[in-house]
């Protein structure tokens, strides 16, 4: 992903994080882009966060717009932020391969 953004656009400000071990979501990040001094316009979350509503709604108080591309099942109980525009295999019934990985969807 950060490629493909240098690629397009070479002078593209990125800030990217990295979980410390096997996490996904914003769970473990929430908390710093909230606190940042730097306004996110668009948080691209590559292999997660499809159940992160919660955190959708908080990125959408302070203007940060959700890119979700992601490969795993939504909860069925699972509201869909208005502020999150997520990629998901899993979501259409049209779309065949349910086993794309998170890469796959992000690619």
């Amino acid at each position: 992903m950060y490629q493909y953004i240098r690629a397009i656009n070479p002078n593209q400000d990125i800030t990217y994080m990295l979980h410390e071990h096997k996490e996904h979501g914003l769970e473990d990040h929430i908390k710093h882009i909230l606190e940042s001094d730097v306004n996110y316009d668009l948080v691209i979350l590559p292999d997660s966060s499809s159940n992160d509503y919660e955190y959708h709604e908080l990125l959408k108080e302070q203007g940060t717009r959700c890119l979700i591309l992601d490969h795993h099942e939504i909860d069925d109980d699972q509201p869909i932020s208005d502020n999150a525009c997520i990629i998901n295999n899993q979501l259409s019934p049209r779309y065949p391969n349910k086993d794309l990985t998170g890469a796959g969807v992000a690619w």
